[in-house]
């Protein structure tokens, strides 16, 4: 079929404000579900007794709550940074085998959280990990290792960050390729 000046192609207009009723049901449906545990939670707290809240809030839960912030925004730091830095060179330089880092870039993606988690633990534990074992089998005394908040969680989250930068720097013209 061809298209002259007079004769256009249209496609139908679907309004925003009408929904499927059908599409409305199922995500009510599996909020509904999603809501549940919090529900339970919140119940079981109201029916708690004032001694109890006064125990955990008088407990470690402020400095637990603070490490896992840190953690947070380290990681995200952390990850923002070196997906930012990986998606610049292997989008907008001329890195040798940049096809190749793109690929390994994206690796840990495959990797699921929690194997990540127990490899980081079994290798850089302060107290036991295989690493600081065996620095300590060589040298005849503990040696400290740094230990970076996040340092095993943010290599697993970079990916997420590469892939968005990557996209981003791929649609945006450049003005030129920088050589490395």
């Amino acid at each position: 079929m061809q298209l002259t000046k007079s004769s256009r192609l249209t496609l139908p207009r679907r309004s925003l404000t009408r929904t499927n009723p059908r599409l409305i049901f199922a995500a009510g449906t599996v909020a509904a579900f999603v809501a549940v545990p919090l529900i339970y939670i919140f119940i079981r707290a109201a029916e708690a007794d004032l001694a109890a809240w006064e125990r955990l809030l008088q407990a470690r839960l402020w400095l637990l709550m603070g490490n896992t912030l840190t953690l947070v925004l380290a990681v995200t730091a952390g990850a923002l940074l070196t997906g930012t830095g990986m998606a610049w060179l292997t989008e907008r330089t001329d890195l040798p085998g940049r096809k190749v880092f793109r690929w390994m870039l994206a690796l840990p993606l495959a990797i699921p959280p929690y194997i990540g988690a127990i490899v980081h633990l079994t290798l850089l534990r302060p107290r036991g990990g295989l690493i600081p074992l065996a620095l300590e089998a060589l040298f005849g005394r503990p040696v400290p290792l740094p230990a970076p908040v996040g340092f095993g969680v943010q290599p697993l989250s970079s990916p997420c960050s590469l892939s968005l930068m990557s996209t981003c720097l791929q649609v945006q013209p450049s003005a030129r390729c920088m050589p490395i």
